[in-house]
């Protein structure tokens, strides 16, 4: 089984498919950080299970501590399931630290930044240089609307 072909079953709706193969690849290499962060995706999302996505997560950045996926993901994990702000908050800086020129991690962070703390310049100062490693690069469009939005929002509910 290659990992095309696991994500290939995991993109087609075919989840117990992909939790074999998912189980199937650990087997045969249990510390792979690209396949414990994908597995935690998938059971965060598919099967709704945010202590064993942890559990994977954390495996994964013990295998490898910059593995840019596992960090942002992980992240988001403990912003959307555990309202940890503050986890979060390290695990978005660390990515951003250790992959200054990764416009995805930028963008992630930026949201997280304006959405969950109400960080605005520093969000905006992200999408800058978001903007200016990748020019052309509409994501960063749509998550600078959404950092504005933020923006505005927090205004209108301070007056």
């Amino acid at each position: 089984y290659g990992f095309k072909a696991l994500l290939q079953s995991q993109s087609y709706g075919h989840h117990q498919a992909a939790e074999r193969n998912y189980k199937l690849s650990l087997s045969l290499n249990p510390s792979d950080p690209y396949v414990l962060s994908n597995y935690a995706h998938h059971v965060y999302s598919v099967k709704s299970d945010s202590a064993h996505a942890e559990a994977l997560y954390k495996r994964a950045l013990a295998s490898d501590p910059a593995h840019v996926q596992s960090l942002c993901n992980y992240a988001s994990l403990l912003d959307e399931s555990h309202r940890d702000f503050e986890g979060a908050n390290r695990l978005f800086a660390s990515a951003c630290a250790l992959h200054p020129t990764h416009t995805g991690v930028l963008c992630e962070y930026a949201r997280f930044l304006s959405a969950r703390m109400a960080k605005f310049d520093q969000a905006e100062a992200l999408i800058s240089k978001a903007r200016r490693l990748e020019p052309q690069n509409p994501d960063i469009s749509e998550i600078s609307v959404q950092v504005k939005n933020h923006k505005q929002a927090a205004r209108a509910l301070e007056a």
